[in-house]
């Protein structure tokens, strides 16, 4: 995608193939991986494993596998709709999880370290989710955001010039 794009797609970090490659990677990539792991960290960690595993499973990958394409999709071609679709999909995904890991670690008996981080890691999840939705519905609705607080993990990254 970065490949194809016109130009230099390094260029400027708002470019919508930056953008996009960006929601691919973190998304498509890492956010699998991440919750894949917890679902195997938590009963070997903690004691309990997320209910209904295989359904689960499935109410959380299909929604991000299709709200990732549909994000990526609607920051690279320039489509709000797209952007529309996305965050009710991913919004289910993390949903499905984050209850249902939270519903885990609060029937759980242990406590200990790994216990409380990761439900801070969960609760900042939440936030992350909860921003990304708001980011993403005003996209695609142009809704007035003050979008440079929200959109903190760009103006703090060490990569990003002044």
């Amino acid at each position: 995608m970065l490949a194809l794009s016109a130009g230099n797609p390094f260029a400027n970090i708002h470019g919508p193939a930056l953008i996009a490659a960006t929601h691919f990677i973190t998304l498509g990539f890492i956010s699998m991986i991440m919750l894949g792991a917890l679902q195997q960290v938590l009963p070997v960690m903690i004691g309990t494993s997320l209910p209904a595993p295989r359904l689960l499973s499935w109410l959380i990958q299909l929604p991000l596998v299709a709200g990732t394409l549909l994000l990526a999709g609607g920051f690279l071609l320039g489509r709000p709709a797209l952007l529309s679709a996305a965050w009710p999909a991913l919004g289910l995904a993390f949903a499905a999880f984050i209850s249902a890991a939270l519903f885990s670690l609060a029937k759980s008996a242990a406590q200990n370290a790994s216990k409380t981080a990761i439900i801070l890691s969960i609760l900042a999840l939440s936030g992350t989710v909860v921003l990304g939705m708001l980011l993403s519905h005003g996209y695609s609705t142009g809704m007035s955001l003050n979008y440079a607080p929200l959109l903190l993990h760009i103006s703090a990254s060490p990569w990003v010039a002044g």
